[in-house]
């Protein structure tokens, strides 16, 4: 499943995908590859820190999902 997100700082469309197999399901946002939320089934609340829009991830240093690159 996609849904739109919002946009970048440089006008690029984000999106937020999921992902999902029996009782485990996980968003990713296009923007950083950032995990934004994990739900396991069974419990009522996200396993992740993460943020419910676009705007913080784009003006919090905290990077709450960030995704560590082969550089890093």
């Amino acid at each position: 499943m996609r849904e739109d997100w919002g946009l970048a700082p440089d006008g690029t469309r984000v999106y937020r995908l999921r992902i999902g197999q029996g009782g485990l399901s996980a968003h990713f946002l296009t923007f950083g590859a950032t995990l934004q939320d994990i739900r396991l089934k069974g419990f009522d609340f996200n396993l992740v820190l993460g943020y419910d829009r676009l705007v913080p991830y784009l003006t919090n240093s905290a990077y709450f999902g960030a995704t560590v690159g082969r550089f890093a």
